[in-house]
C-alpha cells in the first residue's frame, strides 16, 4: 500500500469518528495480522508509549482483540465488521445527542422566550421592512403556511403547475385547501401552465368542486413568476426554472410598497388570466396536447405526480426496458405500487439485463406483479425506458455526470423507441428467459 492510498484511507476512517492515530493502529493491524506493541509501533511509526494508550480505545469500540501471552498481542476485526461498528457507534452518539437535545428543548423554549431585549427595540412607528432570502423548498413552504395562518382578509398567489403537483404529492395540496377553507378568506389563485396541461386539467377537475366560495382559481400561460401575497403585508417572490435563469433564492418581504407593487403585478395577471372552470370546459374540446419534456434530475420530484399519471392513465399496453439503476428509481418515486395495480388488466412486457438477472427477478418478485411477461437480453440502453399504450414515452438517461427524464407523446420521438424494443423482445430468447411474476 503506498502512501497516497494510506493516507485516503486514513482520511476516510477519521470521518467514521476515528482519530488519525486509532486509523492508523487499525490499519496497521489489519494489513499484519497479529502483532505485539512493538510491532505494531515499528511499522505504524507511532511511538510505544502512545499505542498502549490507543490500543484499549480501539478494543473498547470493538475493532481490536487481544490475544493473551507473553507479550499480549492484538488483531484487527475484518474490516466489513470494523466499519459496521463504527457506523454503529456513529449512530448510538447521534441517536443519544438527539435525545438529550429534545429534553432540553421545552426548557431552551422557555428560556428563550423570556428574553426582553427592550434596548435594542425599535419603536413601531419607525419599524424597518425585512428582504428575507429563502434557500430551501420546504422553508418557502413553510413561510406560505406561517403567512396563510396569520391572514385575516386576502391570500393572493401565482403557483406554477409543477410546484403544484409536488404539493399533491406531499400530500401538502390538502392542508392548503383545508387551512383557506377554515380561515373563510377570501382567496384568489392563478395557476402557471407549463407544458403538462392535461395533468393540470386531471387536478383541477379534481379539486375545484371542493375548494368552497371563497377561493378563485384562474390559469395563465403568460405568467413569469411564482407569487404569495397576504393581507398586503407580505410577499413571497420566485422566479420558475423553466424561465432560463439560473437556480436562484426565493424572496420574502414585509416592505409595504413592495408588496403594494406585486400586488399591482398580481392584479394585472388575473385580469388576463381565464377562469379555471371555462378553461377546463375548453380543454375537453380540445386534442391532446403534444410535446416532450426534459426534466433535470434534481427537479424530478416535482414532476413524480405527473407520471404517476402516465402509467395509471394506461389503457391497453406498457412496454419497458430497464437495468437494475432503473429498478430502484422506479421503486423510489412509486410506481412499483401503481403496475402492482395495473397488472393484470393491461399488458406488462419488459427486457432486463441478463448480467442482472438474479437481482432483477428478486427485485420484481417482491411486487406480486400478475402476468407481467419478462425477457432478458444483454444490451446496452438506457437506465429506464417506458412506452404506454404506444403513445407515450417516458425514459430516464445518463447525461453527462449526471441523468435526466425525457417525457414525450409525439408520434416521431416514440416510434423509434418502440421499434428498438421490438427488436430486442425479438432477439431475447423467449424459451429461456420469459417468466411471469405472480
Amino acid at each position: 500500500m503506498d502512501d497516497y492510498d494510506l493516507n485516503e484511507i486514513l482520511e476516510e476512517l477519521t470521518k467514521y469518528g476515528m482519530t488519525k492515530n486509532q486509523a492508523l493502529v487499525y490499519v496497521t493491524l489489519v494489513s499484519i495480522g497479529k502483532a505485539s506493541v512493538k510491532r505494531i509501533s515499528q511499522v505504524s511509526g507511532i511511538r510505544r508509549e502512545e499505542v498502549y494508550r490507543l490500543l484499549p480505545e480501539l478494543e473498547k469500540i470493538g475493532l481490536i482483540e487481544r490475544i493473551l501471552g507473553k507479550p499480549n498481542k492484538f488483531r484487527a476485526v475484518p474490516p466489513e465488521k470494523g466499519i459496521s461498528i463504527l457506523i454503529s457507534r456513529l449512530k448510538e452518539e447521534f441517536n443519544q445527542k438527539m435525545k438529550n437535545l429534545l429534553q432540553k428543548k421545552e426548557q431552551l423554549s422557555m428560556l428563550l422566550s423570556k428574553i426582553t431585549a427592550t434596548k435594542h427595540l425599535i419603536h413601531e412607528n419607525t419599524k424597518v421592512s425585512e428582504f428575507v432570502l429563502i434557500y430551501n423548498f420546504k422553508n418557502t413552504l413553510q413561510k406560505a403556511i406561517e403567512m396563510i395562518e396569520k391572514a385575516e382578509k386576502e391570500i393572493l398567489a401565482i403557483i406554477p403547475e409543477e410546484d403544484l403537483f409536488y404539493l399533491a404529492n406531499l400530500g401538502l395540496l390538502k392542508e392548503f385547501v383545508k387551512l383557506l377553507k377554515k380561515k373563510s378568506i377570501k382567496s384568489k389563485v392563478i395557476i402557471f401552465l407549463g407544458k403538462f396541461k392535461d395533468s393540470t386539467y386531471n387536478l383541477l377537475k379534481k379539486k375545484l368542486s371542493n375548494l368552497g366560495k371563497n377561493v378563485k382559481v384562474k390559469v395563465s400561460e403568460k405568467v413569469v413568476l411564482s407569487l404569495f401575497i397576504s393581507d398586503n403585508k407580505e410577499a413571497l417572490i420566485s422566479i420558475p426554472e423553466r424561465s432560463g435563469r439560473s437556480v436562484h433564492p426565493d424572496l420574502w418581504t414585509d416592505n409595504r410598497e413592495y408588496v403594494k407593487k406585486m400586488r399591482l403585478l398580481f392584479e394585472d395577471h388575473w385580469l388576463n388570466s381565464i377562469d379555471a372552470q371555462i378553461w377546463i370546459e375548453r380543454f375537453e374540446g380540445k386534442a391532446p396536447q403534444r410535446g416532450t419534456e426534459v426534466i433535470r434530475w434534481e427537479r424530478l420530484k416535482y414532476h413524480v405526480p405527473i407520471l404517476k399519471d402516465r402509467i395509471r392513465n394506461a389503457e391497453k399496453e406498457i412496454l419497458f426496458l430497464l437495468n437494475y439503476e432503473g429498478a430502484l428509481l422506479v421503486r423510489e418515486i412509486g410506481l412499483c405500487e401503481i403496475l402492482h395495480k395495473k397488472s393484470g388488466k393491461i399488458k406488462l412486457k419488459g427486457v432486463l439485463p441478463l448480467s442482472e438477472k438474479d437481482k432483477m427477478v428478486a427485485f420484481l418478485g417482491k411486487f406480486k406483479l400478475k402476468k407481467v411477461n419478462i425477457r432478458f437480453f444483454d444490451f446496452i440502453g438506457p437506465i429506464l425506458l417506458v412506452i404506454i399504450d404506444g403513445r407515450e414515452l417516458v425514459m430516464c438517461a445518463p447525461f453527462k455526470s449526471d441523468r435526466i427524464i425525457i417525457w414525450s407523446n409525439i408520434k416521431y420521438m416514440i416510434e423509434p423507441f418502440r421499434t428498438y424494443f421490438n427488436e430486442i423482445w425479438k432477439r431475447a430468447s423467449p424459451k429461456t428467459s420469459t417468466k411471469t411474476f405472480s
